[in-house]
């Protein structure tokens, strides 16, 4: 059974996959629509529309360095074809075969479209411990 919590993960696992293979087609995962919003959790990774999101991707895919998360925390509530959630776990970030950890926390609103669910919003921060 779909759950929006089974949707949101998904969409994290799918987001994963493109980061981890530096794939530009991770654009495809972010609405089209001039509204959508990123927020990373650095200062200045704040991206709107999809031209610029995709630029975005495409700088970080630049870096000698891969970025991916691991979820300990999913939670996921729904309104028609919205998704809210929250999910808290750790970045992971590999340099040179070494992976550091260290904690985050995501927030997002996807749509469904189709059998698939995108990104509306996705804002990302680093607590400090």
């Amino acid at each position: 059974m779909t759950t929006p919590r089974s949707e949101v993960k998904a969409a994290l696992d799918r987001l994963n996959g493109f980061m981890s293979q530096a794939d530009p087609a991770i654009i495809a995962q972010f609405d089209p629509d001039a509204d959508v919003l990123l927020a990373g959790s650095e200062i200045g990774e704040v991206v709107r529309g999809h031209t610029d999101i995709g630029a975005f991707f495409r700088a970080i895919f630049a870096l000698p360095l891969r970025i991916g998360w691991h979820w300990d925390t999913i939670d996921a509530a729904a309104e028609g074809d919205v998704i809210w959630f929250f999910a808290e776990g750790q970045a992971v970030v590999t340099r040179d075969g070494v992976a550091d950890a260290r904690p985050y926390r995501l927030s997002g609103v996807l749509v469904r479209r189709g059998v698939t669910v995108i990104w509306r919003q996705f804002h990302g921060s680093e607590p400090r411990p």
